[in-house]
Order: structure tokens, then C-alpha cells, then sequence
């Protein structure tokens, strides 16, 4: 599953009895995603767009590169 949304339920699945659920009271501080791509892996990538409204950045690369 991607982004931070909870996965659509499965009825076939098992829950876990290990599973953890974390609640708060209040709110904590909003997340900071950040990464770093090296120069090196970036050579067979022939685009990199940003779309602030949509808050997404696509990278594409050859497949294998």
C-alpha cells in the first residue's frame, strides 16, 4: 500500500494477535519526509517532475538502471 491511508480490509485476512495500535490525546508534530539520491544512481533518469497540488514527485528512470 502506498501513502498513509489504512489498506482496504480484506475478508479473508487473519488478524494479527502481535499487532500494535498507538493512540494519542494530542497531536504531535507534523512528519518531515526527506530522501537523497546520489548523482550516480540518477544517470539513466530522464525526468523528475514536482506536483506541489497534488504533493507528489515522480522520478523516471529505466527499468534495471
Amino acid at each position: 500500500a502506498s501513502g498513509r491511508g489504512r489498506d482496504i480490509p480484506d475478508a479473508d485476512m487473519v488478524e494479527d494477535p502481535s499487532e500494535v495500535v498507538v493512540t494519542a490525546k494530542t497531536k504531535g508534530p507534523r512528519p518531515v519526509f526527506s530522501f537523497a539520491i546520489p548523482r550516480a544512481a540518477m544517470a539513466d533518469c530522464a525526468r523528475l517532475s514536482f506536483d506541489k497540488r497534488a504533493k507528489r514527485i515522480e522520478l523516471w528512470c529505466k527499468p534495471g538502471g
